[in-house]
């Protein structure tokens, strides 16, 4: 069923060249219902400014959109992207990770495929040079292998201690000691 004013709007958006939101406040209705209704009625649309053709003929891309943050963003995982489309190892997108291009800058070469830059304190945002280091993929692996098969060993020590330490007494310091190590690999290695 066709709205009594749609007719109207026609008329203002074609002949007297108003946007949706003007005709929308002159007709009282909200302006998503104005231009859905337009483009029911196959109007030709104007949604393109004249002089943002002039003043960018080719778009609003990259540094010229609204919506440009420096290109920088986070990517998943909570690793720090850099846009560098011209980088030989940039995603499809353009972009690279950013403490890769920290360690290449430290090194002064390209990485290769194989290696792997590891965050030391785990903290994967923490992009300082002294907080990387590169190594093979592999090595990588076992490095965290290695760190959580440790906090584990220590838990398991922690509570035999606890276990004994209702039975004897003396073993409050190693206690404490255990807790506060295995603090230490929780806050490096929150997975």
């Amino acid at each position: 069923m066709a709205k009594a004013w749609v007719p109207e709007a026609i008329r203002l958006y074609l002949d007297e060249k108003l946007s949706c939101r003007q005709i929308a406040d002159k007709l009282g209705l909200t302006r998503g219902n104005v231009h859905y209704q337009l483009r029911k009625a196959r109007t030709k649309s104007r949604s393109v400014d004249k002089g943002m053709l002039l003043r960018f003929p080719n778009g609003r891309f990259g540094e010229l959109a609204s919506n440009w943050r420096g290109g920088r963003r986070v990517a998943g995982k909570g690793y720090i992207c850099v846009l560098k489309p011209d980088h030989p190892n940039a995603s499809t997108l353009g972009y690279v990770m950013e403490h890769r291009l920290v360690m290449e800058k430290k090194l002064g070469r390209y990485l290769g495929k194989g290696e792997v830059v590891h965050h030391i304190n785990g903290k994967k945002d923490d992009n300082n040079p002294t907080n990387l280091e590169v190594m093979t993929r592999g090595k990588h692996i076992i490095n965290h292998f290695a760190d959580g098969l440790k906090a584990r060993e220590l838990e398991r020590e922690n509570k035999d201690l606890k276990r004994k330490l209702c039975a004897y007494s003396g073993f409050e310091e190693r206690l404490r000691f255990l807790e506060i190590e295995i603090e230490k690999f929780k806050e490096r290695f929150p997975d």
